[in-house]
């Protein structure tokens, strides 16, 4: 039944949520990766390996983020790390030339409309994380569920969404946009560790 298949699905992805924070424990505890990172930024001529090390060790540490606070709120963690892994790559430091910033690229005005945040607080990864999940869970309650158009809404605005017939709009970045994402949700779907 329709049911018992949902049961299943949520299950295993509870289930996967288990195993990749285990997995990033587990790599980041046993890893010289982990002592190197630590200290990377204090060193003024750190090597390649260190700068290596460091990106490793912020990369799974905003993955592991992204999977608590898109569980927390009820979402599928694969669909924020596959959010994250397109807007900007994981890279909190990111800016989009349309100014839109950090890992979920959060734009400054949805920052301080909606959450009373400054923009420069949307450096901070679990800052950043939190309000572009919180308003994808929002656009999935206005669209029904409906990813493809969540998705496009948090591309290209909620206005663009309705005006298009509550349809994907007719935008090339958009309609590439939703696509990736969603290429990129199977892919974690596909492998058994989420630090792939």
């Amino acid at each position: 039944s329709a049911s018992y298949g949902a049961m299943v699905r949520a299950m295993h992805e509870s289930l996967d949520y288990l195993h990749a924070e285990i997995s990033a424990v587990a790599l980041l505890r046993g890893s010289e990766r982990f002592d190197l990172a630590l200290k990377a930024d204090e060193l003024p001529g750190q090597s390649v390996d260190a700068e290596k090390a460091a990106r490793f060790y912020k990369r799974t540490m905003i993955k592991s983020q992204l999977r608590s606070i898109a569980h927390e709120l009820g979402l599928a963690p694969r669909l924020a790390l596959s959010m994250a892994q397109v807007e900007s790559g994981f890279d909190h430091k990111a800016v989009s030339p349309r100014g839109a910033i950090g890992v979920l690229q959060v734009t400054p005005r949805l920052a301080s409309e909606h959450f009373e945040v400054d923009p420069e607080m949307l450096f901070d990864p679990e800052i950043n994380i939190r309000i572009g999940l919180l308003h994808m869970k929002y656009l999935l309650e206005r669209f029904e569920d409906d990813v493809d158009l969540s998705l496009a809404a948090y591309n290209a605005g909620v206005r663009r969404v309705i005006t298009a017939g509550y349809r994907v709009p007719s935008i090339t970045e958009t309609r590439d946009y939703v696509r990736k994402v969603k290429a990129a949700m199977n892919d974690y779907v596909a492998v058994t560790s989420w630090e792939n």
